[in-house]
């Protein structure tokens, strides 16, 4: 072989070993079972709820469940690809529906009311009510409004509603400080049974879970 042609062949491989692979590297993240223990739950799911200052009780039924795969590419070189999950819930007194959502590199759980009439969710009409290796006082934004956050005002090893006890639940203070409804409430979510209480301080309500039909 002439060695014009060696010393092409040569820097052809030299160029070649020098060529840097800018195809992101992609990570996986799917849902920790630490966190799907406060998210998902069986499709004809049952919470019948008792609001105890107005005698109302109300059933919340699981509808519809989603699993989903998201990619999200953080800069040039990483890319997650990132399990979701959500559970909706229909209320089967006037059929407003929530939803708790996950995505396995949140490792969090969002719960909030949907649009009417629509499918679609928003993170600022949402509470964080979980989020893996939290602790007392931290705070959350939903959303891109730092107007509209939740904030972890204590986790408790066992929560006594009625005549059930809940065991590792999250107490969480949300603010929904939106143009025209400015909307308090505290949630309590338990492992295995998703909230158990929400007290509404706007609207002077208090809703606690009275059973759950699995």
């Amino acid at each position: 072989m002439p060695r014009s042609n060696i010393a092409n062949l040569i820097f052809i491989l030299l160029m070649c070993l020098s060529c840097k692979d800018d195809t992101p590297a992609v990570r996986v993240y799917d849902i920790e079972p630490v966190v799907a223990e406060y998210g998902n739950f069986k499709e004809n799911t049952l919470w019948v709820y008792l609001d105890s200052i107005s005698g109302v009780k109300d059933t919340m039924s699981l509808v519809t469940i989603n699993v989903d795969t998201t990619d999200l590419n953080i800069n040039r070189h990483d890319k997650v690809r990132s399990v979701a999950m959500s559970c909706i819930i229909e209320s089967l007194s006037d059929g407003e529906r929530f939803l708790y959502f996950t995505a396995g590199h949140s490792g969090a759980v969002q719960y909030g009311r949907m649009f009417e009439n629509s499918e679609e969710f928003h993170p600022a009409f949402s509470t964080t009510i979980f989020r893996r290796g939290s602790k007392d006082g931290d705070r959350w934004i939903n959303g891109v409004d730092e107007l509209n956050y939740s904030k972890l005002t204590g986790i408790h090893d066992s929560l006594k509603l009625f005549s059930h006890v809940y065991y590792d639940v999250y107490e969480v203070y949300n603010e929904e400080n939106l143009a025209l409804n400015r909307n308090e409430t505290i949630t309590f979510t338990a492992r295995n049974f998703g909230v158990v209480r929400i007290q509404n301080l706007t609207s002077n309500e208090d809703w606690i879970l009275l059973e759950m039909i699995r």
